[in-house]
Formats: structure tokens, sequence, C-alpha cells
């Protein structure tokens, strides 16, 4: 739903709780991660992923899911320089640019990275 209001309390206690899980489970590396920040930041999920990261010494590139891929405009880098020579199709996308280690994402956005990564595979020879 939309225009939910959320106690600061709750969105702590989502904080909290993700760095829990990572330290529990030692699935990032402390101060080792990139994160790839593409939804909006209004979105609870994207906020506390955001401040997680933070909390777990990650790197945070920021992008949108239009510039996500190489058909976007994302040309800036995490140290604040310019990609001026891309190593995939001119600009790269925020994944070829930021190199991510960790991504959060709503169904909808798994389905469209699944369905683009389906239509690549249907215009190729099959894999054997």
């Amino acid at each position: 739903p939309k225009g939910v209001k959320i106690k600061h309390e709750s969105f702590i206690a989502s904080c909290a709780g993700f760095m829990e899980w990572i330290n529990q489970t030692g699935s990032l590396k402390l101060g080792e991660e990139t994160y790839l920040a593409y939804l909006p930041a209004a979105h609870i999920l994207e906020l506390v992923a955001e401040h997680a990261m933070v909390g777990a010494g990650a790197e945070i590139g920021f992008a949108s899911p239009q510039t996500i891929s190489s058909k976007g405009a994302c040309r800036q880098k995490p140290d604040g320089t310019l990609n001026m020579k891309p190593e995939w199709p001119y600009p790269p996308g925020a994944i070829q640019e930021f190199k991510p280690t960790v991504l959060a994402g709503v169904p909808k956005i798994w389905d469209i990275f699944k369905k683009g990564v389906e239509d690549k595979l249907g215009k190729g020879s099959p894999v054997t």
C-alpha cells in the first residue's frame, strides 16, 4: 500500500533486525560490500537496506530502475570520478559501473531481471 505511516520504532527495529541477520549469518563481509540503491528512498525496503548497508560499512552506488542496465545513463563511479573508458556498451549501467555485491529488490524487479535474462538467452544459441 502507498502512504503507510511507519513509526520510527518499527524502522529502527527493521534496521536492527537486518544488522543482526548480517552478524548471525556472516553472509556479508563488513566494510567490503557494495550496495546498489535504485528503489525510491520512500520505499521502506530501500530505506532499511541503505541504513543497514551504512551500518555494515558498505559503499553505496545510487541509481534508478531506468539506469540499472547499459540502456541507462549512469556514468559516475563511487569515488566521484566519471567513467571515460566504459567496459560495457556506453554509457554503462549501474550494475556494470558499481559492480554491486548486494542488491535488494521487490518481486516486480526480480521479474524484470528474469525477463531480461530470458530474452537474451532466447536470442542466442542453445546451451549444450
